[in-house]
């Protein structure tokens, strides 16, 4: 099975999310494929959770995104058929994403403008916070007491303490 540090996933304007090794290049399993909206983000948790998000403002998990438990072949190659457990909440377009460095939280964020703080355990919002700008990128510290935020030309900063 492949380590956290040497996954990759991507994810495309036609919906397809694809798992691989950043060692060898190839794909590690088939491709996930819900519907053919544009996808706009993807991150892994430290426990190997695959978040994806893109236009519909939806946010798909799989439990760990490095492994296919159902797989067939198709005309575009092999595609996963594992379900997906779905966050729900942004009315926009969900452009970042990123899971705290122990994986309990998942930062999103987008259009709608909104920092949304999940919770992994419970699959629901802790944290919803209106921003002035929609919302571009993510990033946590390692501690996992800072979680940083693009937006327009700026960047802020916020202490998480949940």
């Amino acid at each position: 099975m492949a380590t956290l540090s040497t996954t990759v996933a991507t994810a495309s304007n036609g919906g397809v999310t694809r798992v691989w090794s950043a060692l060898s290049g190839q794909e590690i399993h088939g491709y996930y494929f819900q519907n053919a909206r544009p996808l706009r983000a993807a991150a892994f948790s430290s426990q190997g959770i695959l978040a994806v998000s893109g236009d519909d403002g939806v946010i798909s998990l799989w439990g760990d995104g490095r492994t296919c438990q159902r797989q067939v072949p198709d005309a575009f190659g092999v595609q996963c058929l594992d379900s997906a457990m779905h966050l729900r909440k942004h009315t926009h377009p969900v452009r970042a994403l990123a899971f705290s460095p122990d994986g309990r939280w998942l930062a999103s964020g987008g259009d709608d403008k909104q920092l949304i703080i999940w919770s992994m355990q419970t699959m629901k919002p802790l944290l919803v916070q209106q921003q002035q700008e929609p919302l571009t990128a993510f990033a946590w510290s390692s501690s996992g007491n800072l979680l940083g935020g693009a937006f327009g030309q700026h960047v802020m900063l916020w202490h998480i303490q949940i």
